[in-house]
């Protein structure tokens, strides 16, 4: 997505959290002139710890954040004055349907808008904009939810299509007897400046 936006600043940086994706990023945007840089935030529920953004104090005008847990106060500590950050999350129980029919929901920390809005405050920034959304999938066939939940591993830790059998049986039934499987997804962003 990066690579598509067309003429950017000189000084560009991608940072990466998800060490299998950090080299594709790395091949893709080296020949644009893009550094990408590893880092560590790995779940905005969890309790971070500083050090996340390895940038100079004060150093970049604008952080762009796409479905990448970030840490507020290093996006604070990094963004110039009247500095911008923008992100777009995905919300905590991306298909919750899915894990409640497969009976993987078991006590998830909530990732929501008012969250987020609620770190970035507390880090300094001052929001300015935010909004939610509630978007519908269908699942058309039990094949197409085992390649999501392999592809995508966090959405139920410790997946395997072994350990959830008879929940995928039961769910190809359905979707035979219904034609499809809705789920729902959620997604927020919030656009906040460092006064």
């Amino acid at each position: 997505m990066f690579s598509s936006l067309g003429s950017l600043p000189r000084r560009t940086f991608a940072t990466e959290g998800y060490s299998p994706n950090a080299l594709i990023a790395r091949d893709r945007l080296r020949p644009l002139g893009i550094d990408v840089v590893r880092t560590y935030a790995d779940d905005n529920t969890a309790k971070p710890q500083a050090g996340a953004l390895p940038f100079r104090t004060g150093s970049l005008g604008l952080v762009i954040d796409r479905h990448e847990s970030f840490v507020a106060a290093e996006v604070y500590r990094v963004l110039k004055k009247r500095g911008v950050f923008l992100t777009q999350q995905a919300g905590s129980s991306s298909y919750p349907e899915l894990g409640e029919f497969l009976g993987a929901l078991e006590g998830e920390q909530v990732w929501d808008l008012d969250m987020a809005r609620r770190q970035i405050s507390e880090a300094g920034l001052i929001v300015t904009e935010g909004q939610e959304a509630r978007l519908s999938a269908w699942f058309k066939d039990v094949g197409a939810v085992v390649y999501y939940l392999l592809a995508i591993p966090w959405v139920i830790e410790g997946f395997t299509i072994e350990g959830y059998r008879d929940r995928l049986m039961e769910l190809h039934r359905s979707i035979s007897q219904n034609g499809s499987f809705k789920v729902t997804a959620r997604r927020f962003y919030v656009r906040a400046v460092k006064r």
